[in-house]
């Protein structure tokens, strides 16, 4: 099995889907009865709508790379969070459809309403994404598949915009939620340049590859103590940039001058042996020879390329982070006092 820690994207996940829970009607008359996965604080949340959130769910995770879900089986095979990939999907999808339903039911509480505009706005962000589904048709049968009527379909996307001016609404007039001192942002700053010097790897190498004509046999043996040598006559004070140009078998490198690679920890654009090796340098340092299946790299790790961000060009969205935060941080209290039963039953069949 392939397991991969979650924490990091957990929270990427509940920010940008755009998707809010409906509050369907699941028991007026018989012949309107809907199965439902949840009640919260005794509304209900049917299994058609949890189906489409979850398939929204699920496509936010395929779309990360480092869950590695590449076909259908892969939500049986992959892990995240020590659980199979499906129900962790499945578990994020109710806790936001839970999390929405309160947020719903405090924003009518506190007499928000939706305007024209508001409805003008649903109309094109619902057009928006039945085209992606290939039109209005298209969609509507997709809809039923999932076993959502048009109506819910409606109310998914005014509750999300009832969810939004309610979020908008506190952050506003909640000053431990909108106060954020300078001195908080400052230090945000410098610990996401830290992250970002950290992160950001400029690394030039030296490769000795076991074939590396196709023709000349080379022994694994043979590869490393060639690159064990070269790397002693680094270390020893040659310049590593002559060493590079003169020995190294990349030869789309050299050709290109040997400026190296500039890339990000862990985006899967260099080999995973050659990035770890890579990110524990400090910048100046030499590694010693890195075993990867193309041969032995000799790693030396410079400053990254390119202009920082400022403090001035990234205050105004750390301190969106500040203030969503600790807006999240009311919402998982709000969770906590509500009262929510599910229906595993119903889970388990979608």
């Amino acid at each position: 099995m392939i397991i991969m820690k979650a924490k990091r994207i957990i929270s990427l996940i509940c920010l940008i889907l755009i998707c809010a829970a409906i509050l369907a009607s699941c028991g007026r008359k018989a012949e309107e009865t809907r199965v439902c996965v949840a009640t919260v604080d005794g509304v209900d949340i049917s299994a058609g709508t949890y189906a489409f959130y979850l398939e929204l769910i699920k496509e936010t995770i395929a779309n990360v790379p480092e869950f590695n879900i590449v076909n259908e089986e892969s939500w049986n095979t992959v892990e995240i969070d020590n659980q199979k990939a499906i129900n962790f999907a499945k578990e994020k999808a109710l806790d936001n459809l839970v999390k929405d339903t309160i947020q719903v039911a405090k924003a009518k509480e506190m007499g928000i309403t939706l305007s024209d505009d508001d409805r003008a706005e649903i109309q094109s962000q619902k057009d928006k994404f039945a085209f992606k589904y290939g039109g209005a048709e298209a969609f509507k049968e997709h809809l039923k598949v999932l076993g959502v009527s048009e109506d819910e379909f409606n109310t998914i996307f005014e509750n999300f915009t009832y969810v939004s001016k309610y979020k908008e609404k506190v952050i506003a007039e909640n000053a431990d939620v909108s106060d954020v001192s300078d001195a908080e942002i400052k230090e945000e700053y410098d610990r996401l340049i830290e992250t970002y010097y950290q992160n950001s790897i400029n690394a030039k190498y030296l490769l000795i590859m076991f074939r590396p004509d196709g023709k000349t046999e080379r022994t694994e043996e043979e590869a490393f103590e060639l690159a064990k040598a070269l790397y002693d006559r680094a270390a020893a004070g040659e310049e590593f940039e002559t060493l590079v140009m003169k020995y190294s078998e990349d030869t789309a490198d050299v050709d290109n001058g040997g400026i190296g690679y500039q890339f990000v920890h862990k985006d899967n654009t260099m080999p995973l042996e050659f990035d770890e090796a890579a990110y524990m340098l400090g910048v100046g340092e030499i590694s010693e020879p890195v075993g990867t299946m193309t041969g032995y790299y000799i790693i030396k790790r410079y400053m990254p390329e390119g202009a920082v961000p400022t403090l001035e060009s990234l205050s105004e969205s750390i301190r969106t982070q500040f203030r969503d935060e600790r807006y999240m941080g009311l919402l998982e209290q709000w969770k906590a006092d509500a009262v929510i039963v599910k229906n595993d039953d119903a889970i388990n069949e979608i």
